[in-house]
């Protein structure tokens, strides 16, 4: 019996080898930090599909070429609004489900913790709208893939490049045929720790239960976007309303502190992707481009790529776009790398003590220091 399946700071939480192994001796945990983590039980046979699926040990080669670059939106304005960027993804999605297909995407699940889920209807889409923001539970959506294939269904899997990187290596060790199968990968800037998540929650509702959270609300603008959470306490529909970069969720998130440690240095981040199609929030767009109601970025990589997005070409506004424009403000389209804090590992064992206000009162003056570097460095550039 192997004691783990790769390092735990080297792991991605992604599913695969519990996924793969044939005897079910892997089970899926929450480390202390707060990430999925693969633990291996005693009915363990050591056959080592595990490790040759892992993709932190066996990354799959990123070989396609960057076709085409797009600006990208919905032309249905209630999708378009209701997505965290240009609700380009719902389109395509329902352009497959159309064509009697299979969608594989995240929705908020158990108490609101995102999961994968299969979708083989339009009218369950929504579920699969906007930013989740935290890791999402894949359970066995790997597997049930390989049914879809096997039965000769179209299927389209979206998922965080680390995921899509999983899902590939275990196909491949399936050894099945993937001409039609679509991946279309985020663009991720790292997963913070589901510990901070439930922590950051259970202070917002109390005794009460979560019922809706939005981390984009656009109804001031998408480049202002609101972080909702609704929830039930005695009885009573309650709302906890911020602009988001004042909410200290979104601070940890944006100062680094909660990333998984493989996020720091991601090997599927920059260019080429893995996935067919490539969909992110378009930040840096000129002015001319611009519109409040939401942006997709779209990268095309693949001759898939080319034919799934035709399959949805009627469904989505369109401007092709040079791909310096594209990675401008899409910062893990240009790098691997993060910065990691120098008391992240401190942090989270705040988390884990369960220290609310000391984490809070940390952020609150970090973001304040970097706020005032920027304004600091504008000026001195100015």
């Amino acid at each position: 019996m192997i004691d783990q399946v790769v390092d735990k700071k080297r792991c991605f939480g992604c599913f695969a080898c519990y996924n793969i192994c044939p005897v079910d001796a892997i089970e899926m945990k929450i480390s202390d930090e707060g990430f999925y983590i693969p633990s291996v039980k005693d009915n363990c046979i050591e056959c080592m599909l595990c490790t040759k699926v892992c993709p932190a040990i066996n990354s799959p080669k990123r070989k396609n070429p960057l076709l085409k670059v797009f600006a990208a939106w919905s032309l249905n304005e209630n999708t378009r609004l209701q997505s965290s960027s240009g609700g380009a993804f719902q389109e395509i999605a329902r352009a497959v489900l159309e064509d009697d297909g299979i969608v594989y995407g995240v929705a908020w699940g158990k108490n609101l913790n995102p999961e994968h889920v299969r979708i083989v209807s339009v009218k369950d889409l929504p579920k699969t709208a906007g930013s989740k923001y935290v890791p999402s539970y894949v359970g066995f959506s790997y597997r049930k893939l390989l049914d879809d294939i096997l039965e000769g269904k179209t299927v389209l899997f979206s998922g965080l490049p680390c995921q899509i990187a999983g899902c590939m290596n275990f196909l491949h060790l399936k050894k099945v045929n993937l001409s039609h199968v679509y991946f279309v990968d985020l663009i991720c800037y790292g997963v913070p720790s589901l510990r901070f998540y439930n922590l950051w929650l259970s202070h917002i509702v109390k005794d009460g239960i979560v019922t809706n959270i939005n981390f984009r609300d656009k109804s001031q603008g998408w480049s202002k976007p609101i972080l909702k959470v609704e929830f039930l306490r005695d009885g009573n529909i309650k709302q906890y309303k911020r602009r988001s970069g004042m909410d200290f969720f979104i601070q940890g998130f944006n100062l680094n502190y909660f990333l998984n440690n493989s996020c720091y240095e991601c090997p599927f981040a920059g260019l080429p992707r893995l996935g067919d199609l490539t969909i992110g929030d378009f930040w840096g767009l000129p002015d001319d481009l611009k519109d409040e109601k939401g942006i997709s970025v779209l990268l095309v990589n693949s001759t898939k790529g080319e034919r799934l997005l035709k399959l949805a070409k009627n469904k989505l506004g369109l401007k092709e776009v040079n791909t310096q424009m594209a990675i401008k403000g899409n910062l893990r389209l240009r790098v691997s790398h993060l910065e990691k804090p120098k008391h992240r590992d401190k942090m989270l064992n705040y988390v884990l003590e369960n220290r609310y206000n000391i984490i809070k009162t940390i952020l609150l003056l970090r973001t304040f220091v970097k706020k005032v570097r920027e304004f600091t460095f504008k000026c001195i550039k100015i």
